[in-house]
């Protein structure tokens, strides 16, 4: 039997060796555009550091949707989003970093 999948993703997907190698005081914005691309978003935060943000994310649909009615039933769509948010040094370093990597599984359909 032949299954069916759908997927889409944004950004460019993080590990944790990468998140790993970011040091505070060193590392600039430069090398973590190497590293990871251009940002999503770039602001100043209240006290006027840049910030910087990448994203990530997947949304992967479970094959059991496209089974014929089962699927209007009971359907899942498997989500993974992955987040670094970078405050910089006025000298371009990082001052301090927030990574998050989040799995879930969401449920919809006339069961639900």
């Amino acid at each position: 039997m032949l299954l069916l999948t759908g997927c889409a993703s944004s950004g460019t997907k993080m590990d944790s060796n990468q998140i790993s190698n970011i040091e505070k005081g060193v590392t600039k914005q430069a090398e973590l555009n190497a590293m990871l691309g251009n940002p999503m978003s770039v602001g100043f935060d209240a006290d006027g550091n840049k910030t910087a943000t990448w994203v990530y994310t997947r949304a992967e649909s479970d094959g059991r949707n496209f089974i014929p009615i089962y699927g209007a039933f009971d359907s899942r769509m498997n989500l993974q989003q992955q987040m670094l948010i970078v405050i910089f040094n006025p000298d371009g370093t990082v001052k301090d970093f927030n990574y998050n990597d989040s799995t879930n599984t969401t449920r919809a359909g006339i069961a639900q």
